[in-house]
């Protein structure tokens, strides 16, 4: 019954519907804008041009690189690749999560003892003997 009725909806509105909607809705939200598109043309084109603020940061351009090929290529290619930096990252984060887990479990500890004694548990990076030097907990 369901499959059925996608169908027949995907019938009706993959037509000359859809296309009647699509320009109609182009041209409502053009007029909507002030025609934003054609007035900000240039600044469009700028800002895909302009080459990144930051050294290591990704430009618009690369962006809508990024952006094109994921519209273009099928979606079982997309999945595919995304599963695989998915697990380079997994090989990434598992051996830091081992290396950080005894100062985790220090954390736990000392949250644990500050809730048994009644208080509001309060994090100072002295009390779990941090290597090094932190910004943020005194």
């Amino acid at each position: 019954m369901l499959n059925e009725l996608v169908s027949a909806l995907n019938d009706i509105l993959y037509s000359d519907i859809l296309i009647i909607l699509l320009a109609a809705s182009g041209i409502y939200f053009c007029i909507r804008t002030r025609f934003a598109p054609f007035r900000l043309f240039r600044e469009q084109i700028r800002a895909v041009l302009d080459k990144p603020t930051e050294k290591n940061g990704v430009s618009s351009f690369q962006a809508s690189l990024v952006i094109l090929f994921g519209a273009v290529l099928s979606a079982d290619l997309l999945w595919g690749i995304a599963n695989i930096t998915m697990g380079f990252m997994t090989l990434i984060n598992i051996p830091v999560i081992f290396l950080l887990s005894k100062y985790a479990l220090r954390a736990l500890d000392d949250y644990e003892a500050q809730r048994k004694k009644g208080q509001e548990p309060v994090f100072h990076a002295k009390d779990i003997e941090l290597p090094h030097p932190v910004d943020y907990w005194d």
